[in-house]
């Protein structure tokens, strides 16, 4: 009804105006409230646009300059994102990892949120990551990296992980030194999480490799 349309737009243009004032808790408190009238379709509409609103005007914007309070937000939208776009979600998650700075402030929450998603995402992070440890020149951003590789390898389906895990071990003889160099540090780490046949299999093929 037009009531309804018009109480909600005030409600969403009161939460969105004061949304730089609003602490984690005031959120929960504003979601609480929406989450008691589920059965009304006003207030559906208002979480889903007080959702997608702090996602994309708040969130995203501070994705490489983040503090708590951001953070807070962002674990907010996604315990609500049923409510919208899983792809919106999902690019600004990879964004968490593409920025050396701001890497280490977001991992555990990338570690957290991304398995919730699906093993198909699983897969994509994982070989996202891959591609900044075989491209990156920074030492500290590949280690960074492969941190979080090897935290979401041991959720990866045995198919990809094989993949992943032959990749890792090829960087032994990437022409880049840095880049041996992340291989040569973290073989042991991969050793670990690898099918150890599968390990000493494709290892032996990179001495093999190595002595030709």
């Amino acid at each position: 009804s037009t009531n309804n349309n018009a109480g909600r737009n005030e409600l969403v243009q009161f939460a969105i105006q004061n949304t730089s004032n609003l602490s984690a808790s005031a959120i929960e408190e504003i979601d609480e409230f929406i989450t008691g009238f589920d059965d009304k379709e006003v207030f559906i509409k208002f979480k889903e646009t007080f959702v997608k609103h702090l996602l994309d005007n708040v969130v995203n914007p501070r994705i490489n300059n983040p503090d708590e309070r951001i953070k807070s937000y962002f674990d907010f939208c996604f315990k609500n994102r049923a409510v919208i776009k899983d792809e919106s979600l999902k690019n600004i998650t990879k964004r968490m990892y593409q920025k050396e700075a701001a890497l280490p402030f977001w991992k555990d929450t990338i570690i957290k949120s991304v398995p919730q998603v699906d093993n198909i995402f699983v897969v994509e992070v994982t070989e996202d990551i891959f591609r900044i440890i075989e491209s990156a020149n920074n030492l500290t951003y590949q280690n960074n990296c492969v941190e979080l590789l090897k935290a979401l390898l041991k959720i990866v389906p045995d198919e990809n992980k094989n993949q992943l895990i032959a990749k890792l071990i090829n960087l032994l003889i990437n022409p880049n030194a840095t880049i041996r160099q992340t291989g040569v540090q973290y073989l042991d780490d991969i050793k670990n999480i690898s099918n150890i046949n599968f390990f000493k299999t494709t290892l032996s093929n990179v001495v093999r490799h190595l002595c030709d």
